[in-house]
């Protein structure tokens, strides 16, 4: 079931029209602060955890400028993930919720993302986070 109001599917929990309804880990502790007030029974599951690969991407002019500017934000991110500093920065602002969320001893379903182009650099993992050992 789906509806087109966000709190609408904290309503359809708390009615009993659906079971559950996954949110982003970056998500669900604010959520569940704000809306358990108002929604007794709704409870975030501790056992499960669904990975849907879902990629941020800094957009940039087609123009001279843009194309330089995109060129300089890769070299930087490059760097950082090279010296460790991106990985420091990750764990500085993450780390605590990664481990109350306590991820990588959860059951992992891997949900492939058909909306994600050919050239995704799945390959790079220094790019993405893997819950399996919170890095």
């Amino acid at each position: 079931m789906t509806d087109p109001n966000y709190e609408g599917l904290f309503r359809m929990l708390e009615r009993g029209l659906g079971d559950a309804f996954s949110r982003g880990v970056a998500e669900v502790e604010e959520e569940i602060r704000v809306y358990q007030p108002q929604y007794k029974h709704i409870a975030l599951e501790r056992s499960l955890l669904l990975y849907y690969p879902l990629p941020t991407y800094f957009w940039f002019g087609r123009d001279a400028e843009g194309q330089r500017l995109a060129q300089r934000v890769e070299q930087g991110m490059r760097l950082m993930l090279r010296n460790g500093e991106y990985q420091r920065l990750f764990q500085k602002y993450h780390a605590g919720l990664i481990q109350r969320l306590d991820l990588k001893h959860r059951r992992l379903i891997r949900i492939d993302n058909p909306f994600l182009p050919p050239s995704t650099p799945f390959a790079d993992r220094g790019l993405w986070f893997d819950p399996t050992t919170a890095k």
